[in-house]
């Protein structure tokens, strides 16, 4: 990376090309030399005529939190620019940054109305996680399923708002199911859905069966062992519960 840069800084200086500038400050962010990237565009007439150099710049603004000037920069990102969607997305991080989580909300629902993906998806629920906005949360999850190839981990999300959120067993029930009927084989899910049946008294047996089979599959995890530690406790096998749980500890 080291020499890259200064291969760059060269051509640069022999030919201040906005291809040039453009492949310097996009090597300096992947660097993380934020500082060095504001002080080559934040005064550069290319920058003018450049949303990938607007963008570099909004990203070397927002890394060195500074939040409303990372703002003007992913604000003059153009809608013809393919950085425009990953721009908005920021923009609406920088927002939520500087307390204006309204703007927020609408910078990134206005964004994936025209370009829906992924990466726009999760910005838009960390959003309304870092508001507690479970309802609007749930909503966007369940709409995200048209676009998420994983459709199992937006169940076990929706499975998890559900239960510890929204404290409904049987919708949560409901959704890790499912993201059990994709997968049979995800541990995670196994060990949530497992010590929800314990926990509850459901079904502890049943629940056990689930943590065991998550065991299985990831030997020696505490969190698996804490919950199997749980059931036993449960069934008043207490020499199982004192094993599991001793070793969950280490």
């Amino acid at each position: 990376m080291k020499k890259a840069i200064e291969y760059y800084k060269k051509a640069y200086e022999l030919d201040k090309s906005q291809l040039n500038l453009e492949r310097l400050s996009y090597l300096l962010l992947q660097n993380q030399n934020y500082k060095e990237v504001v002080n080559l565009l934040s005064n550069n007439e290319n920058i003018e005529h450049s949303s990938a150099l607007r963008y570099f710049l909004g990203v070397a603004y927002f890394s060195l939190k500074d939040f409303k000037q990372a703002l003007l920069e992913f604000s003059n990102v153009d809608f013809a620019s393919n950085l425009y969607a990953d721009a908005q997305a920021k923009k609406a991080l920088c927002y939520l940054e500087t307390k204006e989580p309204q703007k927020a909300i609408e910078t990134i629902q206005k964004v994936i109305e025209t370009n829906p993906n992924e990466e726009l998806y999760k910005t838009y629920f960390y959003i309304l996680n870092q508001q507690k906005d479970w309802d609007s949360l749930i909503t966007a999850l369940k709409q995200s399923l048209k676009v998420f190839k994983d459709k199992e981990k937006i169940y076990f999300y929706l499975g998890d708002i559900y239960y510890d959120k929204k404290h409904d067993k049987q919708k949560a029930i409901h959704y890790l199911n499912k993201a059990l009927r994709i997968n049979p084989n995800d541990p995670e899910v196994l060990n949530y859905l497992g010590y929800l049946y314990i926990d509850e008294n459901i079904d502890v047996q049943a629940g056990i069966e689930m943590v065991k089979k998550a065991l299985k599959l990831q030997p020696n995890n505490p969190y698996y062992l804490d919950s199997l530690g749980w059931g036993y406790y449960k069934e008043k096998k207490f020499k199982f519960c004192l094993l599991y749980t001793s070793d969950a500890a280490d």
